[in-house]
């Protein structure tokens, strides 16, 4: 950015400053020498111009310099130093990368991730202050000046070689309107100059707020995804962890011993037995989901009976299981032997037996 600005004399400046004093004054009696401080006036500014575009630069392009290396030695070793870890082709820079970071788990893709990220927070920084553009834009401004310097210098020669003497009105008006259009173009090239770097300044400035505003934006919405993950990840374990039911029916259960049984609940955690008397029916709620042993034991007829079965309980859900006891088997009765039967003696009489008749 050039600006114009009028300083007092012998004040440093770091903007392109106009003259304290007043423009070339003409003196009609005189002409040649007018012709001549005018030309010299008109350069003089056009010089102080240039130079200041030319020593402007040095700054920029050092600074514009020093980051495009940054960007390529950064990119580069974003490439080469994952490949070289993996390859162990410098077991030294394993050693030191791991001293480094303080950790026996060095990720190369993660410090890989990290030098392209300095690249790129260097090329934003470039962009945000322009010091390339900046750097462009004074050369070219710098060049622009010096060739309408240059092409002032021929016409002017020119224009002189054909005075009169003495000078026409019409040479001196064509020759005071030569120089007027070249101090006027190497305004109009710094007047450019400045309007770029406005130009280039609001739109970085836009830019900015913009990946900003994307950013805050995207984080936001992160966060909001997490917080809502979160919540649905706290609103399934919930669900998973609903209680349950179990609703037992013993249809048989009249036929235990003075109609007492008992049922008993088995998990890993955990285990619940109840007795019941003159019921058919048992129901226990608040069951954790999982899978459980139900048993059902009694008496009948004085012998052991039972029933089992392994049901899954899902969250919320109400288990209906039915269960009848298996009575055990009697035991078979010896059947009377008959004496009539061959090879079967008849059985002694018992004693105090009456005696058959005849005997």
């Amino acid at each position: 950015m050039a600006d114009i600005v009028k300083t007092e004399p012998g004040t440093a400046s770091k903007n392109i400053q106009s003259r304290a004093e007043g423009s070339s004054i003409w003196n009609g009696a005189d002409v040649l020498a007018s012709l001549d401080g005018l030309f010299t006036d008109v350069l003089a500014e056009a010089r102080r111009s240039e130079q200041w575009y030319w020593r402007s630069k040095g700054s920029k392009a050092l600074w514009s310099r020093t980051i495009k290396w940054g960007v390529v030695v950064l990119t580069g070793l974003g490439a080469v130093v994952p490949v070289a870890v993996s390859l162990r082709l410098f077991p030294w820079l394993t050693v030191y990368l791991h001293s480094v970071v303080s950790s026996t788990s060095f990720d190369s893709g993660l410090f890989s991730s990290l030098l392209i990220g300095c690249a790129a927070a260097l090329l934003g920084f470039d962009r945000a202050w322009g010091f390339s553009t900046g750097w462009a834009r004074y050369v070219l401004t710098g060049t622009a000046i010096r060739n309408a310097a240059e092409e002032f210098r021929m016409d002017w020669t020119m224009l002189s070689a054909q005075l009169a003497s003495p000078p026409t009105t019409e040479q001196l008006t064509a020759m005071i309107q030569r120089a007027k259009a070249f101090r006027m173009t190497v305004e109009a090239l710094v007047l450019k100059e400045t309007q770029d770097w406005a130009t280039e300044f609001q739109s970085n400035l836009a830019q900015m707020e913009k990946d900003l505003k994307l950013k805050v934006d995207k984080a936001q919405a992160e966060r909001e995804k997490v917080e809502q993950d979160r919540a649905a990840a706290a609103a399934q374990a919930a669900a998973a962890s609903r209680p349950g039911s179990i609703e037992l029916v013993v249809p048989n259960a009249a036929r235990a011993d003075d109609f007492r049984w008992t049922v008993r609940l088995q998990s890993k955690e955990e285990e619940l037995s109840e007795e019941l008397v003159g019921a058919k029916n048992w129901a226990h709620i608040g069951v954790a989901p999982g899978q459980y042993k139900l048993t059902v034991t009694a008496t009948v007829g004085k012998r052991p009976a039972r029933a089992s079965a392994v049901l899954g309980v899902k969250p919320g859900e109400a288990v209906k299981v039915e269960l009848a006891l298996t009575e055990p088997a009697r035991p078979e009765q010896d059947p009377p032997r008959d004496s009539s039967l061959p090879g079967i003696a008849a059985a002694p009489p018992a004693s105090g037996a009456a005696a058959s008749p005849g005997g």
